[in-house]
Formats: C-alpha cells, sequence, structure tokens
C-alpha cells in the first residue's frame, strides 16, 4: 500500500489483509461477483451495525455498490469515513473521485484525481477516469492527450482506443478517428462499437469487404447482444447507403428488437409526467411565482427531441461572438431529481429556494465555460420535460423548441444506437408516443406561458435558412452576424452523432431521408395520429 508520506504502511495494509478474511466480509464478496448486491448490501450492513461499525474493507464494499446501484451521495460519505480510517488507502480515494464525478462535483472529482495520478502515475484506472472527467468538461485536446498517455501504458485495450477516437472526432479530426477505430477493431475484429462507431461518422462508407466481414461477426456465438446490435446498425446504415432499404430495415429492426426485448422501458412513467406537469403547472402557478428566480440571463436551453436538429442550432447560434457552445449538459436533470423528488413538493419551493437552484445551475456549469462571452448554451434535449422548472429558477434564460417532422424525427432516433438512456428509440410506436407525450406538454407550456418558448422548425431552417437564423437571432436577442449563416466553417467541438453533418452546408437530404423506408414504419404512423397530421412545416 502506497502511504501519502511516501513510506509503506505495512500496519494498515495486514489490517486490511485480516479483514478480508472476515466470513461476512468473504460471503459479501461472493454475492457481489455473483450479481446479488442487494443481498450483499444487506448483510454488510447488518455486520457494520452489529458486529464492527468501524471495519473500512466492509464500509468500501458498501460504497462500492452504493456507486454500481446509482447511490453516489450516499457512497460519497462512505468513501469519506474509509478515508479516515485508512488515509493511505487509495482505492476509497479512487471512489470517492468517481462518486464526485458521477454527481457533477467536478472540481472535486478532479482534485481526488490530481492527487491520486501524482503518487500513482501509471495506474490506467485513475488515468481513465481522468480522461473521461476531462471529456465531460470539454477539455478534449487534454482528454486526447490523457488517452495517448493510458495506450502508451497499454496499448492493447480497444475501449480505450475507442474513447481516444471518439475525441478525435469530437475536435474534428476524422482521419485520426477512422485510424483509431480500425486499430480497436484490430484488437476485436468482433467489437460493435467500433463498427457502429465509423457508421455513426455519417460521412463514412463501408466497403463490400467490410459489411460481409461484419455480417460474418453477426453469426459468432461469442459477440453477446450488446456488440451484436451494434453490428446490425452497422450494417443497417451500410445497406442504406448503398440504397438497399429493405434489407437495411431488416438489419435496423433486428438491431432495435435486441435492445428494446432486453429493457424495461414503461411509457406510463412518462405518461404520468406529462399528466402531473399539466395539473402543477397552471397559469396561476406559474404567474404566483413570476420572477422570483435566479436573474441570470446567459443561459440559452435548446430543447425537444433527440435527432429533431439541435445541434444544428446550437452550431448556428455558437458561430455568434456573444454566445458559446458548450454541448448536452446534465446538470439541469440532476438538479430536478435533487429539488423536484417527489414533484408536489415543488409548490413548496420558497422564492429564495428558486433563487437559490437557478444559481446552483449558473455555478455547477461554470466550468463548462471556456470563454467570457455572455450568453452559453446548454443542448441537452430531453430538458422539454422541464421547461416549467426551467422557467421557474431562470426566468430570464432563453429556452428554444427544436422541432422536427415527426417521422423524420422519429425514424432517425430509431436508426440511431444510443450508449444508454433512450430505450423508447428502439421500438417504433414507443418512439412514437413519446414524441406525442412531449407534443402534448409543449402545447401546454404555450397555453400556460405564451410566448415563453421560441420554436424552430427544422424544415422550415433548412428551406429558408437566412430569415429563420435571423428570427432565431432576434428572439435571442442578438444581432445579426453574417458567421451564422456560414455555421459549417465553426471548428468547434461537436460531441453529438450530427458533428460531420453540421460542418457542412444545409441541404435537404436529411429530412426526407425517411421517405425510403416509408413501407416498413406503419407502427410509427399509428402511433403519432393526430400529431402527424397537424405537423406544419
Amino acid at each position: 500500500m502506497i502511504n501519502l508520506e511516501g513510506d509503506r504502511d505495512y500496519s494498515s495494509e495486514l489490517r486490511l489483509q485480516n479483514y478480508m478474511l472476515i466470513d461476512e466480509i468473504v460471503k459479501a464478496r461472493n454475492l457481489i461477483e455473483t450479481g446479488d448486491l442487494t443481498a450483499a448490501e444487506k448483510l454488510l450492513r447488518n455486520y457494520l451495525s452489529q458486529k464492527d461499525i468501524n471495519n473500512s474493507v466492509a464500509l468500501h464494499m458498501l460504497a462500492d455498490i452504493g456507486v454500481r446501484l446509482g447511490y453516489y451521495n450516499n457512497s460519497e460519505g462512505l468513501f469519506k469515513r474509509v478515508i479516515e480510517l485508512e488515509p493511505t488507502w487509495l482505492e476509497p480515494r479512487y471512489g470517492l473521485g468517481l462518486s464526485l464525478f458521477k454527481q457533477g462535483k467536478i472540481q472535486e472529482s478532479l482534485s481526488c484525481l490530481k492527487r491520486l495520478l501524482e503518487l500513482d502515475p501509471n495506474s490506467i484506472q485513475f488515468n481513465t477516469l481522468n480522461a473521461e472527467i476531462l471529456v465531460n468538461i470539454g477539455e478534449y485536446e487534454d482528454a486526447i492527450l490523457a488517452y495517448e498517455k493510458i495506450l502508451d501504458i497499454d496499448g492493447l485495450n480497444p475501449r480505450i482506443l475507442i474513447s481516444y477516437a471518439h475525441n478525435l472526432k469530437t475536435i474534428g479530426r476524422i482521419d485520426d478517428s477512422i485510424r483509431a477505430y480500425r486499430e480497436a477493431l484490430k484488437k476485436d475484429k468482433h467489437l460493435g462499437e467500433a463498427w457502429w462507431s465509423l457508421a455513426n461518422l455519417k460521412t463514412y462508407k463501408f466497403s463490400s469487404c467490410e459489411i460481409e466481414y461484419m455480417l460474418a461477426s453477426l453469426g459468432s456465438v461469442t459477440i453477446g447482444d450488446e456488440n451484436k446490435s451494434q453490428l446490425e446498425f452497422a450494417i443497417a446504415k451500410a445497406y442504406e447507403d448503398d440504397c438497399e432499404y429493405k434489407e437495411s430495415f431488416t438489419h435496423y429492426s433486428a438491431g432495435n428488437n435486441i435492445i428494446f426485448e432486453n429493457s424495461s422501458y414503461d411509457k406510463s412513467i412518462l405518461e404520468d409526467h406529462v399528466i402531473n406537469s399539466k395539473k402543477l403547472f397552471t397559469e396561476k402557478f406559474l404567474a404566483d411565482r413570476y420572477g422570483e428566480g435566479c436573474p441570470a440571463k446567459d443561459p440559452i436551453f435548446i430543447v425537444g427531441m433527440h435527432r429533431a436538429g439541435s445541434t444544428l442550432i446550437e452550431q448556428i447560434l455558437s458561430s455568434h461572438s456573444e454566445v458559446e457552445g458548450t454541448f448536452e449538459l446534465t446538470d439541469m436533470p440532476a438538479l430536478v431529481k435533487e429539488w423536484t423528488s417527489p414533484p408536489a413538493c415543488i409548490d413548496k419551493i420558497t422564492a429564495e429556494g428558486l433563487n437559490f437552484i437557478g444559481n446552483q445551475y449558473i455555478e455547477r456549469t461554470k466550468i463548462q465555460r471556456k470563454t467570457t462571452k455572455p450568453y452559453f448554451i446548454d443542448k441537452f434535449p430531453s430538458n422539454w420535460q422541464h421547461v416549467p422548472f426551467i422557467h421557474m429558477i431562470l426566468p430570464n434564460a432563453i429556452i428554444i423548441d427544436a422541432r422536427r417532422n415527426p417521422m423524420a424525427c422519429c425514424f432517425s432516433n430509431y436508426k440511431q444506437y444510443y450508449a444508454l438512456g433512450h430505450d423508447a428509440s428502439y421500438d417504433l410506436s414507443a418512439m412514437g408516443h413519446l414524441y406525442v407525450q412531449y407534443v402534448e406538454l409543449m402545447r401546454h407550456i404555450d397555453k400556460v406561458l405564451p410566448n415563453r418558448v421560441y420554436r424552430v422548425i427544422h424544415e422550415r431552417l433548412v428551406d429558408n435558412p437566412e430569415d429563420e437564423i435571423r428570427s432565431l437571432l432576434d428572439a435571442c436577442g442578438l444581432r445579426f452576424e453574417e458567421s451564422c449563416l456560414k455555421f459549417f466553417q465553426n471548428k468547434r467541438p461537436v460531441r453529438t452523432p450530427s458533428a460531420e453533418q453540421v460542418r457542412q452546408p444545409m441541404n435537404r437530404e436529411a429530412t426526407e431521408a425517411w421517405m425510403k423506408f416509408e413501407p416498413y414504419l406503419n407502427p410509427l404512423r399509428l402511433a403519432l395520429g393526430e400529431v402527424l397530421d397537424s405537423y406544419d412545416s
């Protein structure tokens, strides 16, 4: 064990080894290894409460279970207690850094990692978390250097190569990213994420040999569902590029089915959210709290469905001299979860509380801002679910709703493999239902907060860019700048699947791509119902 003062602490090392021999801890480890985290947690809590409340190994194991289950706040406290008991043990310091990172406490997390890397600069584990944090705060060049350091230590890990390639793609080094993805495939020829990442460049075209190779990989019994689904999406994209739409849809459907059948998606959760939001956020409720939040004017929120053109809007606005683009920040959903569980408690938040929460958002997002520009963009599409809350805590923030043809938008989501958090997109009916709920809530918001949300219709923007961009800038209180028309020349990092598309001038091709698949999309059409009929592009 490395001592923080520079010497090995053999007494602490021996104590930890002895702890590992305790029956309850051995049993808990076995339960964790078999995936029974609930039983392991119960066993450890009983042991700590009844036999040894200061057993650092048991506390560490309990904290680690908390991380796995997403209880990061509880884990933070447990890791801090372990560090008090075992100040020379590095593992709980890593766990603390991870817990802080998962809670969005970035500066504290970076401080943990900085100290750990001073003590063990060649740790793959420490360097990897450091790289992930750098990516999270938009320090892509530093993240690339961090991944290169990891590859120097261990160049055999294809997952690290993929993360490295993702960041090269983000800053526009496309040829380098392709080389890195291909290098990952040399390490693991069946690695679905690498194949899908090439497809997800949107501008990459697979060769016939690559398609044959991917098809052959599907037949491997060892690749697992995740690799298989990603391969299906990549193959589907390859066939789409070759205009073989029936074959393409077959593979899109297969890839989606693998994920959706293994998900626990429950559409009633979203329905309940929309119903409860409409009941709570009445015109009177919002009027009674008008202007009580933080008066900051710098945030520009872009909300709506994924794949609705929000990245394009962000690219246009971030081409303005007074606006900084960030990326899909998760700070607002985190604050919503922290302050509105259960939702009914929102009506208990005082004017001072609303101001405090708004200021919290401003403080938490400062780490994402790299310039002194007066405005910044938060482009987290799913914030459409939280528009009334955003309005209450940041009454002067700009809110833009990115709206795209329902068929085009929903099918674009269906074609997209997401890492996590988008279960509805893997089923045409569920995706249509999601879009309907989104429209339902936004209609309510338009009613109770008239003219509060500025809506950008994607097709109008593509067909008449200058007039639409002038109107958009006017809605944001910004003067017109020619650079906004030349958004594709903007060299800023872009992390979304649309990265390469927004580095090119607008065209109608993407808006009409869904029509090639129209014969297969009846479940989506039925789910959309009147929303489809009432859409005005």
